[in-house]
């Protein structure tokens, strides 16, 4: 077999992988497949957030979905390396850039498991679940509003604090007491995702 042609079925196996991954994580939506799965590439250039993110998988098939993906990455880069010390080698195919924020997909990963962890909490009541999902959504949506502040960061970053300590106090009060570890991971997890999908 041809060093082209290993590569090419290399990076096949890899791709495949990568579908195989997006549609076995339920809470991806498929308007963000692309996007997750050209940030996942880029974070499997970065070792130790790669392996954060999959000790932050939201389910063990997941996780196993992940380290199969990876598997696959490595198997195709190991296809590229030999390549060079073959004096048959033609032309390499291109790896992906070096990951300039491999911040974006842990935050986001820790996004989906954040909101796996409330899921589970109320299994037994979804209405509460919803009236959550509908409260991150709107915060989400008022995060970025800009109307009437004439571009002031000033403004837009008071405007935004004073969002996050309405939304949980909201969140405090669908979630009572007894979750207030649910309001405190809202707090350090869901805001730094918002601006991670912003940027």
């Amino acid at each position: 077999m041809t060093y082209l042609k290993q590569c090419q079925e290399a990076e096949t196996e890899f791709r495949e992988a990568m579908v195989a991954l997006v549609h076995g994580i339920e809470a991806l939506p498929r308007q963000h497949w692309a996007q997750f799965q050209a940030e996942l590439e880029q974070l499997l250039h970065q070792p130790a957030d790669f392996e954060q993110f999959v000790e932050q998988a939201p389910s063990p098939k997941t996780a196993q979905l992940l380290r199969e993906t990876q598997r696959r990455f490595r198997a195709w880069h190991r296809a590229i390396a030999g390549g060079r010390a073959s004096p048959r080698a033609g032309p390499e195919p291109a790896s992906p850039p070096p990951r300039k924020q491999p911040e974006f997909v842990r935050d986001q990963a820790l996004a989906v498991s954040y909101a796996h962890r409330v899921r589970d909490r109320f299994v037994t009541e979804p209405e509460r679940y919803a009236a959550f999902i509908e409260l991150v959504h709107a915060y989400e949506v008022k995060r970025f509003t800009t109307d009437g502040l004439d571009g002031d960061p000033v403004a837009l970053e008071l405007l935004n604090a004073a969002l996050l300590v309405e939304t949980t106090e909201r969140l405090g009060k669908l979630f009572g007491t007894e979750h207030a570890d649910l309001v405190e991971g809202f707090r350090a997890t869901i805001p730094p995702a918002c601006v991670a999908a912003a940027s």
